[in-house]
């Protein structure tokens, strides 16, 4: 006898048998460690090394792809202008991670041919062996921490901080941790005994912890301070700057050691110029910064000397930490 589905009530029972065995055939397929985005398409890509470029968690994931996806774009569109004349040499593929563990594993496991990095990261990358500092973003002014607290909390001064809790990004976070912790210190409170701190993932989030108050204080730079006044600006009449350190260096481009020199040079220039272009000055301002520029290691030895003067105070530097390296595969997280 013919089977036929006659009534509505079948053909929606249908519907969703097949739906559901669509998305359990789509389930089976093995989960992508990373997902690259912003990079265009190479026609040739069997042929055409695909660089990954991370970026350390300045921001939560989405609004990281929104601001670096056109840095790689711009990269990747010299590339393509190239391929007119000749094979594209390599593409970039923009890497977020989700949090500091993460992309410090990363590092660790070398599954990044290109990154920026903080000041204690570019110099832990640099001792590994396994990368070299060929760049940095303009402005060092820029790379020194400010603890924000409320307007309204009652905190006049770094003695008032004693038995409040202090939201920083990480551990290893250069400007809101490691300078933090010594500014700190040398202002009279080691915070680590005399003050509560939490760690919470990204610079974005211990300036608006300090907003909701779930902490009294938190330590950030200026650039995350600047754009969240600009784009949210309750948080910036609710809240002021404590105090601040004195700058150091600031971020660091680092390579790996086994990219091709020629691919380095060019991921280069296209940096140290993006300035020129009226597109490019856009794009550096979403950044919050003037410019890359030109550095390597010695530019870096206030650094190791601060780093130095950390293990005086503290007695061991912080260690990344050991997890393993994941991508992120579908940016949710919300701004």
């Amino acid at each position: 006898m013919e089977s036929k589905v006659s009534s509505p009530f079948h053909q929606a029972l249908l519907v969703v048998i097949l739906v559901v065995a669509a998305v359990g055939g789509c389930d089976r397929s093995p989960a992508r460690s990373y997902l690259p985005q912003f990079a265009q398409d190479d026609p040739d890509r069997s042929t055409t090394p695909a660089y990954s470029f991370g970026v350390f968690p300045l921001h939560n994931p989405v609004r990281l792809f929104e601001v670096y996806g056109p840095v790689i774009d711009t990269v990747n569109s010299a590339q393509k202008q190239l391929a007119e004349s000749r094979p594209a040499a390599f593409i970039l593929k923009l890497e977020a991670s989700r949090d500091y563990s993460s992309y410090e594993a990363k590092l660790r496991e070398q599954k990044l041919q290109f990154a920026i990095v903080n000041p204690y990261q570019a110099v832990l990358a640099e001792k590994s062996g396994h990368y070299r500092i060929f760049g940095k973003m303009g402005n060092d002014d820029l790379m020194r921490v400010i603890i924000l607290v409320r307007k309204d909390s009652g905190i006049d001064s770094i003695s008032d901080l004693r038995g409040q809790t202090i939201g920083l990004p990480a551990p290893t976070a250069m400007a809101a941790s490691l300078m933090n912790k010594v500014h700190l210190r040398q202002h009279g409170l080691d915070i680590e005994k005399e003050a509560r701190v939490t760690y919470v993932n990204s610079q974005d989030s211990a300036v608006m912890n300090v907003f909701l108050g779930l902490t009294k204080a938190g330590g950030t730079w200026p650039p995350t301070w600047i754009k969240i006044k600009r784009e949210k600006p309750e948080v910036g009449r609710a809240l002021k700057v404590l105090t601040q350190t004195d700058p150091l260096p600031n971020l660091a481009i680092v390579v790996r050691t086994d990219v091709p020199e020629g691919h380095a040079r060019e991921v280069a220039r296209n940096l140290f110029n993006m300035g020129k272009t009226q597109q490019g000055e856009s794009i550096l301002k979403s950044l919050e910064t003037p410019g890359f520029e030109t550095a390597d290691s010695r530019t870096y030895a206030p650094v190791r000397r601060f780093l130095e003067m950390y293990e005086r105070l503290f007695g061991s530097l912080p260690q990344p930490s050991r997890q393993q390296a994941a991508g992120i595969q579908a940016p949710s997280v919300s701004r």
